[in-house]
């Protein structure tokens, strides 16, 4: 399963950070969570906001969000390949994870 989960990981990383952060913080979390604040609002309070005040919250909460999960899956790629490596270079009787 976990080397399932780093092959997407490289396949993700070759599109780059950029692209994460705009399909999947701005697009994928950022723009949901300010309409899901704006439909709220608009709900409990019954005044219907100016898309002008969300637009840049899921602008700036999206890229936040988006840099720290590249961050986090980025960290997370690199001490698996460390810990891959280290493996790699013991007797393989050492080595065996099962």
């Amino acid at each position: 399963m976990e080397n399932k989960l780093i092959d997407n990981w490289r396949n993700i990383r070759e599109s780059g950070w950029a692209a994460w952060v705009i399909k999947r913080g701005i697009l994928g979390f950022g723009m949901p969570m300010s309409l899901f604040f704006a439909i709220q609002i608009w709900l409990t309070s019954g005044i219907v906001p100016a898309s002008f005040m969300f637009f840049p919250s899921a602008l700036i909460g999206g890229a936040i969000f988006g840099l720290t999960t590249w961050k986090l899956s980025e960290w997370r790629y690199y001490s698996y390949e460390k810990t891959s490596q280290i493996s790699e270079s013991l007797p393989e009787d050492i080595a065996r994870h099962d």
